[in-house]
């Protein structure tokens, strides 16, 4: 379940194919030595590949074309600046900037026409698994939820067991349950199932159990577990009640004593860089929110971090003062907030309100990439509200995280159960690798004007 599709498989193929066929035409059209060129083109292959897989274009979901198109224009163009920003700094000639330029326009169109075509081509063709849902109640509704969301993976829902009479012949996200766990034999038999998944968060009967382990057996069936197959397809983890012994595995992940060690270092480095390659934009704008309305330039606001300790976390101001008088509110979008200053509008967009927090990260407060802290008033509430919230603090909170980069701005408690699924799965998969990669997304999203 944790290997890539072949569909994206594919996809990596065509888009290297794509880079390294149009650099090698304009190679003989602008007469560029071998040596040069192999240099060349391995630096902007890997870089724009791997900008347009931090855009998440290689992911095995559904996106509308118009949002593929703008993200694949947007990650080739990030490519083009940094790729032609090492150039400068090697000086080379004018003409590698034209034969930059003009490679970027032709893989930018071919690889929209290959996007394009992909995508009317995984509409038509037959999904190549069957999977069969055992269990109708939440969890099994869950699982097919992320199926339909997903259908890049190409999993065909054969129907839901269950062994809840009330529930027969029902239908759970537009798929029926069609029998009960003992019945089992007959529906893979008749419609040749590829997958289980088991979607019972409760005790199984022994009549019941007894059947599909002689049928996984007898047919060679591949059987998973509601949780696995939850994190495979969303990569998030489910949250609810019954996952118990599920969130004890989980928090025995969270001791990583040399993981922690690097950790540190990336996260003193990683916030020493941004600091000083920020510092200027940090004077114009500490510049300009003093000159806006004569008020304070930082705001300081307690979040619960580590262990459910309390911090000060560093702010740029971004609204009038004492916009919070009466009390903290859920945070909302810029246009829709009006006690967002103009200057603080800008510097939300791009993220530079939080740059002071890189002087957290320094102190230990926090690290680069985590769960975002939360206010006090909010995690008394949700830690009420959501199953398990509190779990999230047994590793520090983050400037950036994998939440914000594949969820929306978060302003309810709806959000806030959202988001927790995604920070479980970054603390049960961490590893520095991913940390650096979830820093560049966040990078690129600051740099677009873009949150999760």
């Amino acid at each position: 379940m944790h290997k890539l599709t072949k569909s994206i498989y594919f996809l990596y193929f065509v888009d290297i194919l794509i880079f390294s066929l149009t650099f090698y035409f304009f190679k003989y059209l602008f007469s560029i030595e071998i040596k040069t060129f192999i240099i060349t083109t391995l630096l902007m292959a890997t870089t724009w590949i791997y900008i347009l897989w931090l855009k998440t274009l290689y992911l095995p979901r559904e996106i509308k074309f118009h949002k593929v198109a703008y993200s694949i224009i947007e990650g080739i163009t990030l490519g083009l600046i940094s790729t032609g920003t090492i150039l400068l700094y090697f000086n080379f000639s004018q003409v590698y900037f034209i034969y930059l330029l003009l490679s970027a326009l032709v893989i930018s169109g071919q690889v929209l026409i290959c996007r394009y075509s992909f995508e009317r081509y995984t509409k038509i063709i037959k999904p190549y698994k069957n999977v069969l849902i055992l269990g109708a109640e939440d969890a099994g509704a869950a699982v097919i939820n992320q199926i339909h969301m997903h259908p890049l993976l190409k999993y065909n829902i054969i129907g839901l067991l269950d062994n809840n009479e009330e529930l027969q012949n029902t239908e759970v996200n537009s798929n029926k349950v069609i029998g009960k766990l003992t019945d089992i034999h007959q529906i893979v038999k008749n419609n040749k199932v590829d997958i289980l998944i088991l979607c019972i968060t409760g005790k199984i009967e022994k009549q019941s159990l007894k059947a599909i382990s002689d049928c996984i057996l007898e047919n060679d069936l591949r059987l998973i577990n509601y949780a696995d197959a939850y994190e495979f397809i969303s990569q998030k983890v489910p949250v609810c009640s019954n996952s118990v012994d599920y969130f004890i595995d989980l928090l025995a992940n969270a001791k990583k004593p040399f993981y922690n060690l690097l950790k540190r270092i990336f996260d003193i480095a990683s916030a020493s860089i941004i600091t000083i390659a920020t510092a200027p934009i940090m004077l114009i704008l500490a510049i300009s929110i003093k000159v806006q309305d004569g008020g304070n330039i930082f705001y300081l606001q307690n979040r619960v971090g580590k262990d459910g300790k309390e911090f000060n976390m560093y702010k740029f101001r971004t609204m009038i003062e004492k916009s919070e008088e009466n009390g903290a509110v859920w945070a909302c979008n810029n246009n829709k907030d009006p006690r967002v200053t103009p200057i603080g509008k800008i510097a939300r967009k791009a993220r530079f309100d939080e740059l002071p927090q890189m002087f957290n990260i320094i102190k230990g407060d926090m690290s680069i990439v985590g769960p975002r802290p939360e206010r006090p008033e909010f995690v008394e509430l949700l830690n009420r509200e959501v199953p398990f919230y509190n779990e999230r603090h047994c590793i520090l909170p983050g400037w950036s995280g994998w939440a914000q980069i594949m969820y929306r701005y978060g302003a309810s408690i709806e959000d806030a159960t959202e988001k927790l699924r995604y920070d479980y799965y970054y603390i049960k998969h961490r590893n520095i690798f991913w940390d650096f990669s979830i820093l560049l997304k966040a990078v690129c999203m600051a740099l677009s004007g873009r949150h999760g």
